[in-house]
C-alpha cells in the first residue's frame, strides 16, 4: 500500500520539461471526486453549486453496487468472451463485388449487435458496449505505436481500464476521457522512452477527440477508483503484452 501511495505521489507530481501535470491547489478540488464501491460521494464544491456532469465522474451504476472484496479482475475475460461467443467467419456466397462487401458488412453488424446483447446480458453492470470497449482499446494502441509507447506501458493502460469498466464504473459519456487518462498514468509509471508527455496529451487529445483538461480532471478520480493500486500484477499485464505482441506480428 506505501509503494502504491508512493507511486501515485510520482504521478501526480510528475514534471517534464515539455509540460507540468502537478495540481494547483485552486484546480485539486475540480479532481477530488470521492468513490467508495457502492457509495458515490461527490464534493460539493467540486464544480461550483450543483451536480457535476457525468463525464467528470467515475460512477458505479445503479444495477449493482459492490465493495472492494467482491471484484477481482481477470485480464482473460474480455479475450475469452469475444473468442467464446464470436460466430465463425465464413465466405459470403454471393457473386459480384459491390453484392460480396454489402453481404459482409450486415454479417459484421449483426456479429456485433449479437456479441453486444450477450454481453449485456453477462454482465449488465458495464455501463458500455462491448464493440465500444473494443473500439476505445483500438485507438489506445493507435496512440501507443504513435507515441512510442512501449507494450508493458499500453498492457498497464489496458489493466486500468479494464478494471474499472467491468466494475461498472465507466459510461458513454466519460469512456474515451477515462481511456485517456489511463494512458496517461500508465505512461508516467512505466515509459521513459517515448515522446514528451505534451505531444502525448496532444495525440489522446486528437485520436479520441476529447479536451485535454477534462481528461487530466479525470486522472484522481480513476486512481481513487483503482483503489491507488498502480503497480500490476504480472499476471494481469503479461497476458495483454502477449496479444498486443501478436497482434503487431
Amino acid at each position: 500500500m506505501i509503494l502504491d501511495l508512493l507511486t501515485f505521489l510520482i504521478v501526480f507530481f510528475h514534471v517534464t520539461e515539455d509540460t507540468t501535470l502537478s495540481v494547483d491547489l485552486e484546480d485539486s478540488d475540480s479532481a477530488a471526486v470521492k468513490l467508495e464501491y457502492g457509495v458515490e460521494k461527490r464534493a460539493q464544491d467540486t464544480f461550483g453549486k450543483g451536480s457535476v456532469p457525468d463525464k467528470f465522474c467515475i460512477a458505479p451504476c445503479p444495477q449493482r453496487n459492490f465493495g472492494d472484496s467482491d471484484f477481482t479482475y481477470n485480464p482473460e475475460l474480455l479475450y475469452k468472451f469475444e473468442v467464446q461467443n464470436s460466430s465463425q467467419k465464413c465466405t459470403p456466397k454471393s457473386s459480384g463485388y459491390i453484392s460480396t462487401l454489402f453481404s459482409h458488412s450486415s454479417e459484421e453488424e449483426e456479429e456485433k449487435r449479437v456479441l453486444n446483447e450477450k454481453f449485456r446480458f453477462h454482465y449488465p453492470h458495464v455501463q458500455i458496449t462491448f464493440s465500444k470497449i473494443k473500439s476505445i482499446k483500438k485507438e489506445m494502441l493507435q496512440i501507443a505505436k504513435t507515441c512510442g509507447l512501449d507494450v508493458p506501458t499500453l498492457a498497464y493502460a489496458y489493466v486500468f481500464y479494464e478494471k474499472v469498466v467491468l466494475k461498472g464504473l465507466v459510461n458513454k459519456s466519460n469512456r474515451k476521457l477515462v481511456a485517456g487518462a489511463a494512458l496517461l498514468i500508465a505512461t508516467k509509471i512505466n515509459d521513459h522512452g517515448s515522446m514528451g508527455l505534451s505531444s502525448i496529451i496532444d495525440h489522446i487529445e486528437t485520436v479520441f477527440r476529447i479536451n485535454r483538461r477534462d481528461m487530466l480532471q479525470l486522472e484522481i478520480p480513476l486512481c481513487v477508483a483503482l483503489d491507488f493500486k498502480l503497480h500490476a500484477s504480472e499476471a494481469e499485464i503479461v497476458p495483454h503484452c502477449q496479444r498486443i505482441v501478436s497482434a503487431q506480428n
